[in-house]
Protein backbone atom coordinates (compact mmCIF):
# COMPACT_ATOMS: atom_id res chain seq x y z
CA UNK A 1 0.00 0.00 0.00
CA UNK A 2 1.70 3.17 -0.51
CA UNK A 3 0.37 7.04 0.18
CA UNK A 4 1.15 10.30 -0.77
CA UNK A 5 -1.22 12.32 -3.08
CA UNK A 6 -3.65 9.35 -4.13
CA UNK A 7 -4.02 5.85 -1.77
CA UNK A 8 -2.77 2.65 -4.06
CA UNK A 9 -3.37 -1.00 -3.15
CA UNK A 10 -1.68 -3.62 -5.13
CA UNK A 11 -2.92 -7.15 -4.15
CA UNK A 12 -3.17 -10.35 -6.04
CA UNK A 13 -5.85 -12.00 -6.95
CA UNK A 14 -6.48 -16.04 -7.11
CA UNK A 15 -9.27 -17.97 -9.15
CA UNK A 16 -10.43 -20.65 -6.41
CA UNK A 17 -13.03 -22.18 -8.87
CA UNK A 18 -16.42 -20.90 -7.00
CA UNK A 19 -19.05 -20.58 -8.98
CA UNK A 20 -20.13 -17.04 -8.42
CA UNK A 21 -19.66 -13.78 -10.33
CA UNK A 22 -20.00 -9.76 -9.52
CA UNK A 23 -23.50 -8.56 -10.66
CA UNK A 24 -23.69 -5.33 -8.85
CA UNK A 25 -21.58 -2.97 -7.46
CA UNK A 26 -22.20 0.21 -5.76
CA UNK A 27 -20.65 2.87 -3.07
CA UNK A 28 -23.04 4.01 -0.72
CA UNK A 29 -21.97 6.62 1.92
CA UNK A 30 -24.32 6.09 5.46
CA UNK A 31 -23.70 8.73 7.76
CA UNK A 32 -24.17 7.51 12.18
CA UNK A 33 -27.75 6.93 12.63
CA UNK A 34 -28.40 7.14 9.16
CA UNK A 35 -30.36 4.22 7.04
CA UNK A 36 -30.06 3.72 3.05
CA UNK A 37 -31.97 1.66 0.32
CA UNK A 38 -29.92 0.81 -2.15
CA UNK A 39 -30.89 -1.46 -5.18
CA UNK A 40 -28.84 -2.74 -7.29
CA UNK A 41 -29.80 -4.33 -11.21
CA UNK A 42 -28.10 -7.17 -12.15
CA UNK A 43 -26.86 -6.68 -16.38
CA UNK A 44 -28.78 -9.79 -17.84
CA UNK A 45 -25.82 -10.95 -19.62
CA UNK A 46 -24.57 -12.03 -15.85
CA UNK A 47 -26.87 -14.94 -15.90
CA UNK A 48 -27.19 -15.75 -19.66
CA UNK A 49 -26.16 -18.35 -21.76
CA UNK A 50 -24.37 -18.37 -24.96
CA UNK A 51 -26.94 -20.30 -27.78
CA UNK A 52 -24.96 -20.82 -31.36
CA UNK A 53 -28.64 -20.79 -32.28
CA UNK A 54 -29.33 -17.66 -31.49
CA UNK A 55 -27.52 -14.36 -32.30
CA UNK A 56 -27.15 -13.53 -28.65
CA UNK A 57 -27.87 -15.42 -25.02
CA UNK A 58 -30.18 -17.18 -23.45
CA UNK A 59 -32.08 -16.64 -20.39
CA UNK A 60 -33.31 -20.00 -18.98
CA UNK A 61 -36.45 -19.43 -16.60
CA UNK A 62 -35.34 -20.69 -13.46
CA UNK A 63 -34.39 -19.77 -10.00
CA UNK A 64 -31.63 -18.09 -9.28
CA UNK A 65 -29.66 -17.67 -5.98
CA UNK A 66 -28.12 -14.52 -5.08
CA UNK A 67 -25.73 -13.53 -2.44
CA UNK A 68 -25.30 -9.73 -0.89
CA UNK A 69 -22.15 -9.82 0.18
CA UNK A 70 -19.06 -7.91 1.64
CA UNK A 71 -16.35 -10.17 -0.60
CA UNK A 72 -16.78 -13.53 -2.85
CA UNK A 73 -16.55 -15.70 0.01
CA UNK A 74 -19.56 -13.95 2.38
CA UNK A 75 -22.50 -15.95 2.32
CA UNK A 76 -24.20 -14.67 5.43
CA UNK A 77 -27.29 -13.11 3.16
CA UNK A 78 -28.20 -15.47 0.20
CA UNK A 79 -31.91 -15.41 -1.14
CA UNK A 80 -33.13 -16.45 -4.69
CA UNK A 81 -35.30 -14.92 -7.67
CA UNK A 82 -37.17 -16.29 -10.26
CA UNK A 83 -36.32 -15.15 -13.64
CA UNK A 84 -38.89 -15.66 -16.51
CA UNK A 85 -37.08 -17.08 -19.86
CA UNK A 86 -35.72 -14.51 -22.34
CA UNK A 87 -33.47 -13.71 -25.26
CA UNK A 88 -30.70 -11.19 -25.70
CA UNK A 89 -29.31 -9.17 -28.49
CA UNK A 90 -25.93 -9.18 -29.29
Amino acid sequence: MTGGCRLRVTFDVTGTGAPTCLAGLTRVTVHPGETRRVTLAAEPRVVADHDSALPGGRIAARRYRVALAHDAGDRSTVASATLRGATMKP
